[in-house]
């Protein structure tokens, strides 16, 4: 653990209301709990209520790492609990009850904590199990300082002393969104999955159930407290229930479930051209349809019991649920594209609600006003139905958010389109996005979740909360801002990044307040769009001026730390953000600063052994860690022999040629695609596939993995082709989707992943047209009569596009 030597007397911290209610009646006097490391107190509380004990624990847990002291306890029936005078009383008992009276006792809510003082006693209830665990965490945080910062070793702050005092100050506490909190893509989860279980429920998450992750991995699903809210099933489900092929049942892992497509087209969308597609949605205005969904979801809900089951959206761009002419009545009768989903689902939230009770249908209001997100006229939901909103927002808050108009010409405001859907449902979810990217650290999640609060959502879960660089800070800040809005998010940044580095937190600091200051830029520039897992490598705004003077920033920050390992060790993490981008921007860097020498090579080397140390200190979940994707693909630019363009190409305006390295997959998809290295190739990479039937010729292929349709193909003949060096070679025209993959010899590895083309991206080019030129090697005895190698090879170390501009 890191523990912070700080002088402190603790009788003069300030308590604070964590779910943004002021002090509770008067305050009382300062309890002087522990005193030169000794005490004259014990905790009382019922021993046969799994959840006070575990708050016992808890209590005792943490204030030892604080004062060295293990207070005795005692079972509030006990002879022993009668002989104390001075008194530590947890829990819901007839002695909180006498202390604090029945009147006070029971106004209390689910999941509001008192810390209160009568006499010598000091009491820490709630209104429930939930409640007086919270009134533990009030206590040892307003009081003695301690904060559960992030999951990983050493996350934990414990203010050393000798001494623990309770101020006197009284708290009526309970988190603004009483409903579910978590974060879906629990960060740290696959390195330290029991310290993440920890983090997120001292922190008030409300997932208790972690087993799933492993055996034992729970931390506080087994002490008598019960997830309303428990997510049973989660995710697009439609093919869940009904699958258009077969595939294994997600509440019953050893049975199959039967494909209906073959079988029954008619359960799936009508698309526009008048044929039944097996990827799209399902035709809910189908009786028969709505007969078996509803028997698949019963059958799922008798295997799990209680909690929420998704019956939500797949996860496509249709703008029309499904266009048979009973689908489209249903999408006039609610004014909305998801009218369909919408009816059936009123009468799945009937037929459970009598049978299942404590069983939610959840499901999502997705993807711009064209999908499910407009909420639905002449409709009210019932009590069992949760509106789960989805709005992947990274980069703005809901309110930030530009007025759109709908095709009727109506404006269209998700602000006050959260607000309708909270006149019609009871309850209502929201899925925060924070994308991967270092700028949205707190301006964001709490401008956000003030407007969420604003709007009658009741429960929020996270999509991404940032990664290694700053992913902790905003992860700890999000679950503080779903207790209380109303904290000052500023001094809650400041503290932690205080703990976390140090003597360099002053300049660390400024750092983070510049980067929120782009994002404001960003918000006032219409014509940047952040995605939820965009990353350094789509900043085109970041200027060199910026990267150079944080490169010297960071310089500084190590120097107060040099004699400190572990704030030494988060300072050089932090600075792969900045390494990444000058990575990323080294051509932009090269043209700003053409006297300045900067080794790209020491820089990648520097960024990756940094992001090592944060992976083996559990910083960043295993499988996603993108600083190393932008440092091993942007690599590639950077160390490129030339930047000059090639020949066929100097016809073109400079401006109008976009290069394209292919990229490294992902750390899972690397048994089946990985970049070679080539001296030959014009970074030293190169992705080398064996076509898939040897030929003279070989045949190309475009694919836009969106869309799910091929866009080009050609051949490029014998006559061609020059053996055992790259060549360029002109594939053709077409128009350049976000997603789409070249295909050389019916097998390739490596999609052309837009993204990374982001010194380049603007959102208008998926309507432009590009002329493709591929930089291909051929080798092998197909192509090279004198070879005497046993396979053939196609490698492609570069593709070129052309911007031809907006076809008319």
């Amino acid at each position: 653990m890191i523990f912070t030597k700080v002088k402190l007397f603790l009788c003069g911290l300030t308590a604070v209301c964590l779910a943004g209610v002021t002090a509770y009646g008067k305050n009382g006097k300062p309890l002087k709990l522990i005193e030169n490391g000794k005490s004259d107190y014990v905790v009382i509380y019922n021993a046969e209520n799994k959840a006070d004990k575990f708050a016992v624990k808890e209590l005792n847990e943490i204030i030892k790492g604080t004062t060295g002291i293990t207070l005795p306890t005692a079972d509030i029936n006990s002879q022993a609990a009668k002989r104390y005078g001075k008194r530590i009383i947890v829990g819901r008992n007839a002695l909180s009850i006498k202390l604090l009276g029945e009147k006070l006792y029971d106004s209390l809510r689910e999941q509001e904590a008192v810390v209160a003082g009568r006499g010598d006693d000091l009491i820490l209830v709630g209104g429930d199990n939930w409640g007086s665990i919270y009134a533990v965490y009030d206590f040892v945080e307003n009081e003695a300082g301690y904060r559960c910062y992030a999951p990983y070793p050493g996350g934990e702050r414990f203010i050393k002393t000798d001494k623990l005092i309770y101020s006197g100050k009284e708290t009526r506490t309970r988190p603004a969104f009483k409903g579910f909190r978590i974060e879906y893509t629990a960060n740290c989860l696959s390195t330290y999955p029991k310290g993440a279980a920890k983090y997120y429920f001292r922190n008030r998450g409300t997932e208790l159930d972690w087993e799933r992750y492993g055996k034992g991995l729970s931390y506080a699903n087994d002490i008598g407290l019960n997830e309303k809210y428990k997510r049973q099933i989660y995710g697009h489900a439609l093919f869940y229930y009904v699958p258009p092929y077969d595939r294994k049942c997600v509440w019953n892992k050893s049975t199959q479930l039967k494909g209906e497509f073959k079988a029954h087209p008619e359960y799936f969308t009508l698309n526009k051209a008048g044929k039944r597609v097996d990827n799209a949605q399902l035709c809910f205005s189908n009786k028969d349809l709505r007969k078996l969904f509803t028997k698949r979801v019963i059958e799922a809900v008798k295997a799990r019991g209680k909690g929420m089951y998704m019956v939500g959206s797949n996860d496509h761009n249709n703008d029309t649920y499904c266009y048979c002419p009973d689908c489209l009545k249903l999408q006039e009768k609610y004014d909305c594209s998801g009218g369909p989903l919408w009816d059936y689902l009123l009468e799945l939230c009937d037929t459970l609600k009598k049978d299942y009770p404590g069983v939610y249908i959840v499901s999502l209001a997705y993807k711009g006003a064209r999908q499910t997100e407009k909420c639905p006229e002449n409709i009210v939901f019932p009590e069992n139905f949760i509106c789960d909103a989805a709005l992947l927002n990274p980069s703005r808050s809901v309110k930030e958010l530009e007025v759109e108009a709908l095709p009727d010409g109506k404006p269209y405001d998700r602000f006050e389109n959260l607000k309708k859907w909270h006149k019609i449902t009871k309850h209502m979810s929201y899925w925060y996005y924070g994308g991967s990217a270092p700028l949205k650290i707190f301006e964001k999640p709490a401008k956000e979740i003030r407007e969420l609060r604003e709007a009658g959502i009741e429960s929020v879960g996270a999509c991404g909360l940032g990664d290694m660089v700053f992913g902790d800070i905003s992860s700890f800040l999000f679950f503080r801002l779903l207790n209380n809005p109303d904290l000052d998010e500023k001094k809650e940044v400041k503290e932690f990044v205080e703990f976390k580095y140090g003597k360099a937190a002053p300049l660390m600091m400024a750092f983070i307040y510049e980067l929120e200051a782009v994002r404001r830029d960003i918000i006032k520039n219409k014509n940047i769009r952040m995605n939820c897992d965009d990353t350094y490598e789509r900043m085109m705004f970041i200027e060199p001026e910026q990267i150079i003077r944080w490169r010297s920033s960071f310089d500084k920050m190590l120097e107060p730390v040099k004699d400190s390992p572990v704030h030494a060790r988060n300072v050089r993490i932090a600075r792969t953000a900045v390494d990444c981008w000058t990575i990323a921007f080294m051509e932009k860097i090269r043209a700003a600063y053409p006297e300045m020498d900067i080794d790209a090579k020491e820089v990648i080397q520097r960024g990756l052994a940094s992001e090592k140390e944060a992976r083996n200190a559990g910083m960043v979940n295993k499988r996603h860690p993108s600083a190393y994707r932008v440092l091993t693909d942007m690599s590639l630019y950077a160390n490129l022999k030339s930047s000059k363009l090639p020949e066929e190409l100097k016809k073109y305006p400079e401006n109008k040629v976009f290069r394209y390295l292919p990229v490294q997959p992902r750390i899972w998809m690397k048994k089946t695609a990985s970049l070679s290295k080539d001296p030959d190739a014009v970074s030293g990479w190169t992705m080398r596939e064996i076509p898939k039937e040897s030929s003279k010729a070989l045949q190309y292929e475009m694919y836009d993995a969106t869309a799910r349709k091929w866009m080009m193909s050609g051949t490029i003949k014998k006559d061609q082709i020059v053996p055992n060096k790259y060549k360029l070679y002109k594939l053709g025209v077409a128009r350049l989707p976000m997603k789409c993959r070249l295909v050389f010899g019916g097998r390739w590895g490596s999609s052309l992943d837009i993204q990374k083309l982001g010194r380049y991206y603007d959102p208008s080019y998926h309507q432009r047209q590009f002329e493709y030129w591929a930089s291909l090697k051929f080798t092998g005895p197909c192509f090279d009569p004198d070879s005497k190698a046993k396979d053939n090879y196609v490698s492609c170390d570069q593709v070129f596009l052309v911007n031809k501009g907006i076809k008319e």
